[in-house]
């Protein structure tokens, strides 16, 4: 799991910005307030840049669930390496612009979004708050954005699409070698309203985490992270054999390398992840 990485990278075939500008007048009013309301004395309750947010986890976190969700596999020498890259980007300025209206939505997988945000999956949400996935996903609700539930996660599929109704949410699989699971996990995110697949190829050992082997911490010995298990009743042998297919779109992830094994004309996206960096 990698609350501190940088973001996934998304690539997909359809990606498209929307066309028409539309008024955003709402959105440059409520940025504008809230800097004024910040300059003349409300003082903001967390810090503002994300460096010192990090520093002020690190020292409110219990160590364990710090350094969970904030190291990476080996020496962290990829996930350096990723950042570093990431941070090689620029913004390119247009100058002399009429900004007064715009739009910053596009289209994926035939949904309109407010912006080119995804949510991605981060599991055990539960050590880093007691309202773990929930609070996530009501947050990404707030303001439009999908939200994509790692299998792993602190509350159940059903729990977390109560939290977030009517708003776009994805699942993301870690494929077991039980069929019968694989499918009944399938099977409740559909029926609980959740709109595209994300499947994880390249994870079907846990990372060699040095942070985590240090302080021999895996949160899901302690039962936690395994909600979806738990209520599962395939998982719990207790549920027939279900059907092995999905209707939602299905999104793989994994390195830019990691071929794609689905079926030909089924894979509708691919999210470029590194398990160098994440795990969960």
């Amino acid at each position: 799991m990698q609350l501190f990485a940088p973001p996934v990278l998304v690539w997909l075939p359809d990606f498209r910005y929307n066309t028409p500008v539309v008024p955003d007048l709402q959105l440059k009013q409520s940025l504008s307030d809230r800097q004024l309301e910040i300059y003349t004395g409300r003082k903001l309750s967390v810090p503002v840049s994300f460096g010192a947010l990090e520093t002020e986890a690190r020292q409110t976190l219990p160590s364990q669930s710090f350094d969970y969700v904030a190291g990476g596999a080996g020496a962290e020498r990829t996930m350096q390496a990723n950042l570093d890259a990431f941070y090689r980007w620029r913004i390119v300025p247009r100058l002399l612009r009429d900004v007064s209206q715009r739009d910053l939505a596009i289209d994926v997988l035939g949904m309109r979004l407010p912006a080119p945000v995804i949510l991605g999956p981060v599991g055990v949400q539960g050590i880093i708050h007691a309202s773990g996935e929930l609070a996530t996903a009501k947050a990404a609700a707030s303001l439009g954005l999908p939200f994509v539930l790692s299998t792993v996660s602190s509350y159940s599929i059903e729990q977390v699409a109560a939290a977030m109704p009517g708003e776009p949410r994805w699942f993301q699989l870690y494929p077991s070698k039980d069929p019968q699971l694989n499918a009944s996990l399938l099977r409740r995110a559909e029926n609980a309203g959740y709109s595209a697949v994300v499947v994880t190829l390249d994870t079907r050992l846990l990372g060699w985490r040095e942070r985590d082997l240090d302080r021999a911490y895996l949160p899901f010995l302690e039962g936690l992270g395994l909600a979806n298990y738990f209520s599962d009743p395939v998982s719990v042998r207790t549920w027939p054999r279900l059907p092995k297919k999905t209707r939602a779109p299905l999104s793989d992830t994994g390195p830019p390398s990691t071929p794609t094994l689905a079926q030909p004309g089924r894979i509708s996206a691919r999210c470029i992840a590194n398990r160098a960096c994440q795990y969960c």
